[in-house]
């Protein structure tokens, strides 16, 4: 049987990165988005707005499935409870800036690395506890 694969800094790291770019993409306050492309009234593009909707949409799906599934429910509510808790408490004492436009990325980023813990639990789960799923090898 195979050994379990290793939990590396840099598979977080990946995944985060992967997340983090898919919210931003979706989403930001630098007017570089698909939202505000989408409310930009051009005609000629409905076709390709739609299709990168719907590939953002998906890719967004598979990254909370894969969280959800690994962490279950109680997972990702005390992963919310951790990054909530983290920011009120760094906001009670003055060390959060007051731009809208950096908390709104501040908390892209948290939301990304929420969504990233979750996606690489398993393999740290794998790695610390010693247990190995199992796999069909294919030859």
């Amino acid at each position: 049987m195979a050994a379990a694969p290793r939990f590396r800094f840099i598979d977080f790291a990946v995944r985060w990165s992967f997340t983090f770019a898919l919210l931003v993409a979706i989403y930001n306050p630098t007017g570089y988005s698909y939202v505000d492309w989408l409310m930009v009234e051009e005609s000629e593009y409905v076709p390709v707005k739609a299709f990168i909707g719907l590939s953002l949409i998906l890719a967004l799906w598979f990254v909370f499935a894969m969280a959800l599934r690994s962490m279950k429910g109680r997972g990702m509510l005390l992963g919310a409870l951790f990054f909530g808790s983290a920011a009120w408490a760094l906001d009670s004492q003055g060390l959060l800036p007051r731009s809208l436009s950096f908390l709104f990325v501040l908390g892209q980023a948290g939301l990304a690395a929420w969504l990233a813990a979750g996606m690489s639990v398993v393999l740290l789960r794998q790695q610390v506890s010693g247990h190995v799923t199992a796999v069909d090898e294919v030859n």
